[in-house]
């Protein structure tokens, strides 16, 4: 099984008090045990994205970097950045052996080259840096699969 470090967020201590933060750990959960992977650590964080600088985020990708773990499960893509550094954090970390996984659209977002994850980037960012909500995945990913 592939090490990785699962990771969970809510944007508010509010929210952390509901049942998000269990949901998305089930999730990951059953996606792991679905995909042969194991999750070594969790990370936990109660702060919004919209901003670079959430030290539990930041202490994950320092770690993850130096080859702590050779996978990272999120929820969401907007679970991990909603801002262009936090952004480019996870898609560099193949860069260090590192494959991002994501529990929901986890089949388009690997498959996207580079110039298409930094277009992704600059689109979020220009669109309030809601990856999700604010931009089709599906018709991203279907102009990219057309032009391969």
């Amino acid at each position: 099984m592939k090490p990785c470090f699962g990771y969970i967020r809510v944007s508010t201590q509010k929210q952390g008090e509901g049942a998000s933060l269990d949901a998305q750990k089930d999730a990951i959960t059953d996606f792991a045990s679905q995909n042969d992977l194991t999750v070594t650590e969790w990370f936990e964080e109660k702060e919004t994205a919209a901003k670079s600088g959430r030290p539990i985020f930041n202490q994950m990708m320092t770690r993850l970097r130096k080859g702590q773990a050779t996978g990272l499960i999120m929820h969401k893509i907007d679970r991990s950045a909603r801002n262009m550094r936090d952004w480019n954090l996870v898609v560099e970390l193949p860069k260090f052996g590192v494959k991002p996984y994501f529990v929901v659209d986890n089949d388009l977002c690997p498959k996207f080259p580079p110039a298409w994850r930094g277009a992704l980037g600059v689109k979020s960012l220009a669109l309030g840096s809601h990856l999700v909500h604010c931009l089709s995945l599906q018709e991203f990913h279907g102009r990219q699969v057309a032009q391969s």
